[in-house]
């Protein structure tokens, strides 16, 4: 009479397994899918308006069918107009300039855990070379720290690119007596410039010549820790019901 009570303890504890490797098959698609970076503010400029972005030392406009896709696609477009010329596209208060207002890009960014920034460009084929960087601007609207990533953009780079930056505070580099961290925490301004010197203050920013243009789309500020999803959480559930019900039998 034990053997057949072994065989269906056998089929048992094998139809649990199968159902334990299919759960742990669905469990690592579903963590794939969570780890997407997380979007926490994006201007893509389709509404026909620069909704808070600005470039005080030119003349800036958004232009329709521009943009990295071509027909029916936005974009911010900067003429430098032959007075301060230098690039300050971005946005937030900041002391002396005006970038206009986007709320959805400035605050907390410890707390958003915000480590990536990041738009499509391309410059206009004349004028200058150009050395971008993304700066943050601190609590007293002064221009607290850079990245210490740049990328080298000349006037023959005129197809769109996608240039990414590190938020992260080893990835960032400070000016003046200001901690990254504190830096971080109230960030009232961020704006893409031509630096070419990393530790350079505000007026490092070299002029251009004037006759250079460029193009912006899809700013992105965007956070590379997953929020746990419900089909994850679900999926955890599962793996553990099954682990258990294979104890069981």
């Amino acid at each position: 009479n034990q053997q057949p009570n072994r065989k269906q303890k056998m089929k048992n504890t094998l139809k649990s397994v199968r159902v334990l490797a299919a759960t742990l098959i669905t469990f690592g698609s579903l963590a794939g899918e969570a780890n997407a970076a997380v979007v926490i503010a994006s201007e893509n400029f389709n509404s026909g308006n620069l909704s808070g972005f600005s470039q005080p030392d030119g003349d800036d406009s958004v232009v329709l069918d521009s943009g990295p896709l071509g027909v029916g696609d936005h974009a911010a477009f900067v003429q430098l107009d032959g007075g301060d010329d230098k690039l300050h596209f971005g946005t937030g208060g900041t002391t002396g300039l005006s970038f206009g207002s986007s709320p959805t890009f400035v605050g907390d960014y410890t707390i958003a855990n915000a480590d990536t920034f990041s738009f499509d460009f391309r410059h206009g084929g004349v004028g200058s070379d150009l050395t971008l960087r993304a700066h943050l601007w601190d609590s007293d609207n002064n221009l607290g720290a850079t990245t210490s990533q740049s990328y080298a953009v000349t006037t023959a780079d005129t197809a769109w690119q996608t240039l990414t930056f590190s938020l992260n505070e080893s990835d960032l580099v400070p000016f003046g007596g200001g901690s990254i961290s504190g830096i971080l925490d109230n960030v009232t301004g961020i704006t893409i410039r031509n630096t070419p010197i990393t530790t350079g203050g505000p007026g490092s920013a070299p002029e251009l010549d004037e006759a250079t243009n460029y193009f912006f789309d899809n700013i992105t500020l965007s956070s590379s820790i997953p929020e746990p999803s419900s089909a994850l959480l679900l999926g955890l559930g599962a793996l553990g019901f099954a682990a258990r019900r294979r104890r069981i039998n």
